[in-house]
């Protein structure tokens, strides 16, 4: 079989190729304006490198849901709900996300109150009806939504999760209508209206845009790879797995983070390789770095928002910052140098590249000797170094009125260095924010720009070793290609943890599993091996908020630790409440087979001079395919790969172990800047 994993960023979209027993890779520019564009033309190459296959699976892990969220280029979505209720989405919640900043704006909602309506209706907390829906106030309202020319409907009812009947006949009736709907019950049936309103808005406002592409996709696919009879495409979810086109398209909203969710997959997957069970995964690419801990396994949290909404679906916990090697330098209105969150992505690009205006993250590390020039990835143009000078020169006059040599190299090392002041609040969000010591951890470093900063953002918090795995800028389609189809369930009931109530949950969990075979088996999966799990949600009677724990015999005492380590406290005899029962079902599957193959850029060992702690060092830019386990290299050292450069700076010395991986590891604390 032909395994194809495929992983979209901001800058390049990268190919992982799994074929018998040789594993190859490729990058090839992003199109932004035509996601499918890149995928289908690198599939064509795949596909005249190897045009005997027989069968082939494409795992994708995408962006063009978050895009669409980002940008605000989604359908024109009405939302219906209980009438007095149309102001939800304005409302909101009080918390605020910037605590001291004196006028604090609230995000946007995606429907505009003119594309809101109320319908007469309501569910009580109990599920009881106290008054009924009218199915013909629903048909009145079709002549509305035509008028507004909506191409989308949200139903987001009160306490649908307790009663769905309402939801589900003005769905109906709205469907016969021949609206895409989205449900409340079937996105999210849990409480808390505004965040399951939320999470249903976001279904219906991204289901026409991820439906287009998905269905451009498999065309494409069919065009490209027409001589292949069995052919299998996925779609990355949030959440770590993977579902198909049709199930993607149902629930467009919960493969908004599809793409880091793959890089979190690979790195995990490297880390255990490397025989590595605690590990900080660290991907840096040409917009973002994202972030995610890892202790023996894969933490998932409901937490997550995107352009200051919420998105209470399970997804892989990333913390992302607009921090990556396209970030855009520039000066503030108060003279500030800032870094980000702007990024130049495919287009323009950096400086280097021939078509950015201004520095970047990237031109700042070229003029400091940290990027070799003759990189595969900036062409074998010997005017990049030049073009990132001239413009950093520009900069620096502008900023500070000067542009000598030392200037330049000043101005660089500071835009390196808020960009790593960036990339440490996430480092920050995901260990100490949350009671983890980073230093019981290694860092597994990948994405283009991620060997750049990781020895540097490792001496911040003491972390004592990194991992950098050949071919660091395809890990997260690696990652893609590695992942298993894997299905989530929930339901609210919000009880007592009490022994008289447990055998209701059993009876919910299993209510649940059902659901979620009945999943499978529409994914083409009947009959084959299904790993069940079962989570609840806990907090102490009062709290508004919860912890999830698994569902086992010791579930109380594993909530208790839990909540001791987040928040410094337990109170052990206070009554505890079950909130929500989730379960969550995995397909197990085998692992690609063979060796990476490493691409070719320059062999042989040059000589240069990088910009360190203040100073000029010289280095040597070793290439990764001349690298062999044993070898060592001590720092200042530039490691230059297809896709991908690590720096090892003053103070560190790496070794290559047995997998290829590069192990970097601390040898003195004076490596940190001033």
């Amino acid at each position: 079989m032909l395994q194809i994993g495929i992983d979209t960023g901001g800058t390049f979209t990268d190919f992982v190729v799994a074929d018998t027993e040789r594993i190859w890779s490729f990058k090839l520019p992003s199109t932004p304006g035509e996601p499918e564009r890149a995928v289908l033309d690198g599939l064509q190459q795949v596909m005249e490198a190897v045009p005997e296959a027989q069968e082939l699976e494409v795992i994708h892990g995408t962006t063009v849901a978050t895009n669409t969220v980002l940008e605000r280029k989604g359908a024109r979505t009405a939302f219906v709900t209980t009438r007095g209720f149309e102001d939800l989405l304005e409302i909101g919640r009080q918390n605020r996300r910037e605590l001291y900043r004196l006028g604090p704006s609230k995000a946007t909602p995606l429907v505009p109150r003119q594309w809101r309506w109320g319908l007469a209706e309501r569910v009580l907390p109990d599920g009881l009806i106290e008054q009924e829906l009218d199915p013909a106030e629903v048909r009145a309202l079709l002549d509305s939504l035509r008028k507004e020319q909506i191409e989308s409907v949200a139903v987001c009812f009160l306490f649908s999760f307790r009663k769905p009947l309402h939801e589900q006949v003005a769905g109906e009736i709205l469907r016969e209508a021949g609206f895409p709907v989205s449900l409340s019950c079937e996105v999210l049936p849990e409480f808390r209206e505004y965040e399951r309103a939320s999470a249903t808005v976001l279904n219906a406002y991204l289901q026409q845009k991820v439906t287009a592409y998905l269905e451009k996709l498999r065309v494409g696919v069919d065009r490209v790879a027409r001589s292949i009879k069995r052919k299998r495409f996925w779609l990355m979810q949030s959440n770590g797995g993977w579902v198909s086109p049709t199930l993607a398209a149902q629930f467009p909203v919960r493969a908004i983070f599809s793409g880091p969710a793959a890089g979190v997959y690979g790195g995990w997957t490297v880390g255990q390789e490397a025989g590595l069970s605690r590990v900080i995964t660290l991907d840096i690419g040409g917009t973002s770095a994202d972030v995610s801990l890892v202790d023996g396994e894969i933490f998932r949290t409901k937490e997550s928002t995107i352009d200051g909404l919420p998105l209470p679906l399970p997804v892989v916990d990333v913390q992302s910052v607009g921090a990556g090697g396209g970030s855009i330098a520039w000066v503030d209105a108060g003279g500030a140098l800032r870094v980000g969150p702007q990024s130049a992505g495919a287009d323009p690009g950096p400086l280097c590249l021939g078509r950015g205006t201004e520095p970047t993250v990237t031109d700042a590390h070229l003029v400091l000797g940290r990027l070799d020039p003759r990189s595969l990835l900036l062409g074998e143009r010997q005017e990049a170094l030049e073009r990132s000078w001239k413009g950093l020169a520009r900069f620096c006059q502008r900023f500070r009125g000067g542009s000598g040599e030392e200037d330049i190299s000043e101005v660089a090392q500071g835009i390196l260095e808020i960009a790593n002041t960036h990339m440490a609040r996430a480092i920050r969000a995901v260990s100490l924010a949350r009671g983890w010591d980073p230093r019981d951890f290694i860092l597994i470093s990948f994405g283009g720009a991620g060997g750049l900063h990781a020895c540097e953002l490792a001496e911040l918090f003491g972390i004592d070793e990194v991992l950098v795995p050949p071919l660091p800028g395809l890990v997260s389609a690696w990652g893609a290609l590695c992942a298993e189809t894997v299905l989530d369930a929930s339901k609210t009931l919000l009880c007592e943890a009490s022994a008289g109530s447990l055998g209701r949950w059993e009876l919910v969990f299993e209510e649940l599993e059902q659901k979620l075979v009945r999943e499978l088996e529409a994914e083409g999966f009947a009959g084959g091996e299904a790993i069940f799990q079962r989570y609840c949600d806990l907090r102490y009677r009062g709290q508004s908020y919860e912890l999830t724990v698994p569902w086992k015999a010791s579930f109380l005492e594993e909530f208790h630790s839990l909540h001791g380590k987040r928040y410094g406290y337990a109170q052990q005899n206070w009554p505890v409440e079950l909130v929500t029962a989730r379960a969550t079902v995995r397909i197990p599957k085998p692992k690609p087979k063979g060796l990476m193959v490493q691409s070719e850029i320059c062999q042989e060992v040059r000589s240069g001079r990088a910009y360190f702690l203040g100073r000029d060092w010289p280095v040597h830019y070793v290439p990764r395919s001349a690298l062999r386990p044993g070898d060592e290299l001590e720092g200042p050292v530039i490691v230059t790969e297809y896709g991908g450069t690590t720096v090892i700076p003053p103070g560190w010395r790496g070794s290559v172990d047995v997998m290829g991986n590069l192990r970097i590891r601390r040898q003195s604390q004076w490596t940190r800047s001033s």
